[in-house]
């Protein structure tokens, strides 16, 4: 199963170097693959972040269809793009994905949507989120590795 944070914008970066450019302005520890080519329209993305390997997908499309299925959101205005950035599992990867979305956004002059909570975030308050989830991390950590012990029995 994928989880994906999407961002909203009416413009799109034109290269890997244009979005690697953004996550250093933020001061992110998240580093793109420079060596692979750059598609607007979807592709996976390998990463390191911090000293970790990580990867997540991209997929860009017309905003159209998300504001047809999430039609209770308010959405500012009616954007012209969404990209999705889903990925596979582990805190790495949704940390990276924040922080990628984060600097996509704040580059583009758009906005993050969390759809697991339905809510809309500008940069700064991405920003914000990707702390919180930082400073929590020990303790979902922990809680993850609870829950596997009372799966596999040894609790």
């Amino acid at each position: 199963m994928s989880i994906q944070i999407c961002v909203f914008s009416d413009s799109h970066l034109n290269s890997i170097g244009d979005w690697q450019q953004s996550i250093d302005a933020e001061g992110f520890p998240l580093r793109l693959s420079s060596g692979q080519p750059f598609d607007r329209h979807s592709g996976t993305f390998t990463a390191r972040l911090r000293e970790n390997p990580v990867s997540f997908q991209c997929r860009m499309r017309k905003a159209g269809g998300m504001f047809r299925f999430y039609k209770e959101i308010k959405f500012g205005h009616d954007w012209t793009y969404v990209l999705a950035l889903p990925w596979i599992s582990g805190f790495d990867g949704l940390d990276a994905a924040w922080m990628a979305a984060t600097a996509y956004a704040r580059a583009t002059s758009g906005v993050v949507f969390d759809p697991q909570e339905s809510k809309l975030f500008d940069p700064t308050e991405a920003r914000k989120a990707i702390k919180e989830m930082e400073r929590t991390r020990p303790e979902a950590e922990a809680a993850l590795r609870n829950i596997k012990q009372q799966l596999s029995g040894k609790a």
